[in-house]
């Protein structure tokens, strides 16, 4: 704490007490990819609705049970079309988010029938490199 003392003109004391001015904790800064990884977190848990629901597909004997599981089939792939579009369509600002597409670039090669074993190699090399250093 300050003080100041100052005499006014009539003789008396007058003190001043300042306090220092202490800035307000920043709010940690928000990880500029952080939309990515909420969207790869969304595409994970997704996919695994997907996958039990397509082995659940098949096997209710009622039609209208097939009918409501291909319905959710249906919206869960419409869903994880958006968010694979939604993760190519943002720019990546940091490592992490570059990780993210990569790792959907990856999967999609796979998915492809002629791609080069050399190029799936060096995609694997380079997102092992992205995501080592994203994680230090």
């Amino acid at each position: 704490m300050l003080s100041r003392y100052h005499i006014g003109t009539t003789g008396s004391v007058f003190v001043v007490i300042s306090r220092p001015v202490v800035a307000p904790d920043p709010e940690p800064p928000q990880d500029p990819d952080a939309d990515l990884l909420k969207l790869e977190q969304e595409l994970a848990g997704l996919l695994v609705e997907y996958e039990v629901l397509r082995e659940a597909w098949p096997k209710p004997a009622k039609a209208m049970d097939r009918y409501r599981i291909g319905k959710e089939v249906g919206a869960t792939l419409s869903r994880i079309g958006e968010i694979e579009r939604a993760i190519a369509e943002t720019q990546a600002e940091t490592l992490a988010g570059a990780a993210v597409q990569l790792r959907r670039l990856q999967v999609v090669m796979d998915e492809m029938r002629q791609v080069p074993p050399v190029a799936r190699a060096l995609l694997g090399s380079a997102l092992g490199v992205v995501e080592s250093a994203a994680r230090s």
